[in-house]
């Protein structure tokens, strides 16, 4: 065993000592990446048939190594194996015991331990499920009991013929839901197909759903609809109520009948294709106001999931940050403030603007670690402008200066958890500038944060509040 890692660590500590819950992210090597939550016990993690991780890696050995969960505290046993066990790009061997940030690799398979915000009832959920063989390996990522009881529910009903309807705010994951669906269901090694019903003029919708004949049209040919290239297979209809009224009493004869009838033919073509349908309309409120057939609803809705959003999940933040890292920014990790900051923000745009967070904070770090100062948030801001904003930037910055406020806790924590609007912001360090000489260290020394000057030309840059930057007054 290396000698470093004969040390002694506690495996939990500071804040996250209450029995978080436990996950590992895990990066396959075919780069596919997955969230394993980590029940009590010993998990072993092998080729070996019956163990808990078992990927089909050719560098790892049948019995390769084993996690024990005992409450709060998780150790690697190392078991004999042709290319060992590293920890933190170490090879040990034995056991050790594990913190939150260790980075395992065994065979060409990475897993980083994590922990979560335990849950009300303590009850554990397992973030994936073992896919039908030859299924497309669509993983959704969460670990809060809302995302899981909902996982499992569509897991129930993917090998049943039921018509189900995803109900959710746009950028919650329907789509990857409906992907997922299709991947546990009979249907995997069939086609999935989406249409984005708002994406098409009311024109073309009928056509790119039930497809045209040939003569419809000078220059048209035949070509079917993605009805028909579903067939033994799934579709989406993504937008659901956007559809127009007459394709909607078409599709539910299709509901109806199985059968579809191309724009201009008279034949119909039976089609084995099983419907999902999403919306991120209220579909009470969409038959209420007639834009929503009701006896179609009733059709699609055979079973409906509610996708919760993401500010009502935040359990869910860390792992899909996470997922999202090895994706796109792999080699590049989350700093705790970083980290702090994505669990606070509200996310209106849900997981999707939690990916374009992610990737334009990773993008624009200087070094392997993103900071707090580095995580880019969208620039929406309370409507506090012209003199009440003059006003109070000023009383903000000269409690600074005086030292009644501290800029990191009073001025750059309330900005990122978007408490502070930017119009203050600007304002604030505009005067600064000015007051200061402009130069950052002299700024820095104005504000009384000399020992993180890094940090402040960080957060001055990534919010284009440097010299010369077009928008810096406005």
């Amino acid at each position: 065993m290396a000698a470093g890692n004969r040390l002694h660590r506690t495996a939990w500590c500071g804040t996250i000592m209450t029995m978080p819950r436990l996950y590992v992210v895990i990066r396959h090597h075919d780069g596919t990446e997955e969230v394993r939550e980590l029940p009590p016990g010993r998990l072993v993690i092998g080729r070996e048939s019956g163990s808990w991780l078992s990927p089909l890696d050719p560098a790892l050995s049948r019995r390769h190594a084993a996690l024990l969960v005992d409450g709060d505290r998780v150790t690697l046993e190392c078991l004999p194996s042709r290319n060992g066990t590293f920890l933190n790009g170490t090879r040990v061997e034995g056991r050790l015991s594990l913190a939150p940030e260790d980075e395992i690799r065994a065979g060409r398979t990475v897993m980083r331990l994590r922990a979560g915000v335990p849950e009300p009832e303590g009850r554990r959920h397992h973030a994936t499920v073992e896919l039908p063989p030859g299924s497309v390996a669509v993983r959704p990522v969460g670990i809060s009991k809302a995302f899981t009881e909902l996982l499992e529910r569509a897991e129930k009903v993917a090998p049943s013929e039921l018509a189900i309807l995803i109900v959710g705010e746009s950028g919650t994951g329907k789509e990857l839901l409906a992907r997922h669906i299709h991947a546990c269901s009979h249907r995997h090694a069939g086609p999935f197909q989406v249409l984005n019903c708002p994406a098409l003029p009311p024109t073309l919708v009928e056509s790119e759903l039930f497809g045209v004949e040939a003569g419809v049209a000078t220059g048209v040919s035949s070509r079917p609809g993605l009805l028909e290239q579903a067939d033994a297979g799934t579709i989406l209809l993504d937008e659901v109520g956007d559809l127009p009224p007459e394709v909607q009493a078409k599709l539910l004869r299709f509901l109806q009948e199985l059968t579809v009838t191309r724009v201009g033919g008279r034949k119909a073509i039976r089609v084995d294709a099983r419907v999902l349908a999403a919306t991120n309309q209220d579909p009470d409120a969409a038959i209420a106001s007639g834009s929503f057939r009701s006896d179609l609803y009733y059709r699609l809705a055979g079973v409906t999931l509610a996708l919760p959003p993401l500010r009502q999940r935040r359990e869910d933040v860390l792992p899909l940050a996470d997922w999202f890292m090895a994706r796109f920014a792999p080699g590049k990790r989350l700093s705790p403030g970083a980290v702090e900051i994505l669990q606070r923000y509200d996310y209106p745009g849900n997981v999707r603007e939690l990916e374009m967070i992610v990737r334009r904070s990773a993008f624009l770090a200087n070094g392997a670690v993103i900071e707090a100062a580095e995580v880019v948030l969208p620039e929406v801001e309370r409507p506090v402008v012209g003199d009440d904003a003059t006003r109070e930037a000023g009383r903000l910055l000269r409690a600074v200066v005086t030292g009644e406020a501290d800029f990191w806790n009073d001025v750059h924590r309330p900005f990122v958890a978007r408490e502070l609007p930017r119009a203050v912001l600007k304002r604030l360090v505009a005067q600064a500038w000015d007051e200061s000489g402009g130069s950052v260290k002299r700024l820095a020394s104005y504000l009384h944060v000399e020992d993180r000057y890094r940090k402040l030309l960080d957060f001055l840059r990534n919010n284009r509040l440097m010299p010369g930057d077009p928008d810096r007054l406005a």
